[in-house]
């Protein structure tokens, strides 16, 4: 491997590789950077920090994972046979702490990467390269941006309920524009954990916290209750009461008709700013949620 642009770290075992990860930036954190909105700084800090719950995964990961072999196959017979399955992880010689984890590998004579691959299951077809979700790019660009890899095979497979319906592909070229982004987004990141003060809540606080949803729950499941008897009492018909102290009304919706406000900004940009109005300042939103055990 050259030691040019990035290289090699081998692990025995998944929970090294894990712990190994947390001491860099990684493709996933970095897309979650470009794309995750302002609470993306503080998960990518906790996340390298081992602050946050693991992601357990689901029955959408285990579909991914369990075709992956099959999509690097793919990739290897029908566009780069020097593509390896790899699940290693790539340090960069030239930018600090910052390392990637390739689904699959290609590799010159002289141990150089030459190209990636990218395996994705998706529910909805992508038939062409902007129907890709913008964090899947955004990782493919910080994986060709830390091993200098020429090109990363996006290879994906269309399935309908796990049953799959045909695989494709896109080769993604590394993006000047958003390669710039990202550095911008690391040198951000560097600073915010540089100042970060780790916010701490009194353990009272915590527990009226969990005191508080306990009663929500309690008061939900008394209202879903309160519901069902009071559609038995009217037989499921329409119905309203009011009085001074009670108001109650079972009422079926109509069917409602929505602007679509993202396809006429498209078609009219121009008209579309002329008649958006500001709206008033936000005030401070505080949100209590209990995560841990009752």
């Amino acid at each position: 491997m050259s030691e040019k642009q990035c290289r090699l770290l081998e692990f025995d075992s998944e929970q090294e590789w894990l712990e190994a990860r947390k001491r860099y930036f990684t493709a996933t954190m970095m897309a979650d950077l470009a794309t995750g909105g302002s609470g993306a700084r503080e998960r990518v800090y906790r996340d390298r920090h081992g602050l946050s719950k693991p992601f357990a995964g689901n029955s959408y990961t285990q579909w991914g994972h369990e075709r992956e072999p099959v999509l690097v196959n793919y990739a290897r017979e029908h566009v780069d046979s020097r593509l390896v399955h790899s699940a290693d992880l790539y340090v960069s010689t030239e930018i600090e702490d910052a390392a990637c984890t390739p689904d699959a590998v290609g590799c010159r004579e002289d141990g150089t990467v030459a190209v990636l691959a990218e395996a994705k299951t998706t529910k909805n077809m992508w038939w062409k390269r902007e129907d890709v979700p913008d964090r899947y790019l955004w990782q493919i660009q910080w994986q060709l941006l830390v091993t200098g890899a020429e090109a990363c095979v996006l290879v994906f497979e269309y399935h309908v309920d796990f049953e799959p319906r045909g695989i494709d592909r896109f080769l993604i070229r590394p993006d000047q524009d958003m390669q710039e982004r990202l550095l911008a987004l690391l040198a951000q990141q560097r600073d915010f954990e540089a100042d970060h003060v780790e916010a701490r809540l009194p353990d009272f606080f915590a527990d009226r916290v969990r005191e508080l949803s306990k009663l929500k729950e309690q008061a939900r499941e008394l209202e879903d209750e309160l519901k069902a008897e009071i559609r038995e009492f009217t037989g499921g018909e329409d119905f309203s009461y009011s009085d001074d102290d009670v108001q109650v009304t079972l009422s079926t919706p109509k069917p409602s008709a929505r602007f679509q406000t993202s396809e006429f900004k498209k078609a009219e940009p121009e008209l579309y700013e002329r008649f958006v109005k500001a709206g008033k300042a936000p005030s401070q939103r505080v949100t209590l949620k209990w995560k841990g055990a009752a």
